[in-house]
């Protein structure tokens, strides 16, 4: 369920858990799992990076803003 997404508060839930500790005892982390996440991460932070943000617009003065 680790691999397909499931994030880990659901998983401690389904395995009645009480810490994230005691779920991460069971959930194999393998190397190709790390490699994935990383990733995707990166597609994420160059999406974030792309968006320029856009230009205030002049302040109009005398109008007390």
């Amino acid at each position: 369920m680790a691999r397909a997404g499931m994030p880990v508060p659901a998983l401690m839930k389904l395995l009645g858990h009480t810490t994230p500790k005691m779920t991460m005892r069971y959930v194999e982390v393998a190397q190709v799992d790390v490699r994935k996440a990383y990733d995707e991460a990166l597609v994420q932070l160059r999406a974030m990076h792309a968006v320029q943000p856009q230009a205030l617009p002049p302040r109009v003065s005398g109008l007390g803003l």
